[in-house]
């Protein structure tokens, strides 16, 4: 091998190093952006379940052991045949979540709904603005 050779090889070897490096960061980066989307999802359904009493004993400690490893290791999971590499949350850990989020989606329905029932209707005739004026034209005709 002459020198021109080994100089083109050392070459090669920096760049493709240095690609790596570049890598190895971008993935880090989103590793820790990952890990912090998933500590303020899980923080902000505690507290939507927690604020309307439908937090069970289940996801209040799942939350808090999860939110823990977060912010200790940057993922709450250690086998990457759980999950995605770069993810914070295993595929369990991610269903777990979306329960307890369609749980506190439902339950906010549930309370519209009762609001909407217990407020006094009002005279929609005096209202020119309502539709039911319209929709009375029309049911005459």
């Amino acid at each position: 091998m002459s020198d021109d050779d080994r100089k083109a090889w050392a070459a090669r070897q920096e760049a493709f190093d240095a690609a790596l490096a570049k890598q190895r960061e971008r993935e880090k980066k989103r590793r820790e952006r990952s890990a912090r989307n998933a500590q303020r999802k899980i923080a902000r359904l505690k507290a939507k379940l927690t604020e309307i009493g439908e937090i069970s004993e289940f996801e209040e400690e799942f939350a808090g052991s999860v939110a823990e490893r977060l912010e200790t290791y940057g993922s709450a999971f250690s086998d990457p045949s759980l999950g995605r590499p770069g993810d914070a949350l295993s595929s369990s850990q991610k269903r777990v979540l979306a329960r307890m989020n369609k749980k506190a989606k439902d339950a906010r329905k549930a309370a519209k709904a009762a609001d909407a029932e217990a407020a006094p209707k009002e005279d929609e005739e005096d209202d020119p603005a309502s539709g039911a004026n319209v929709v009375r034209l029309f049911e005459r005709r």
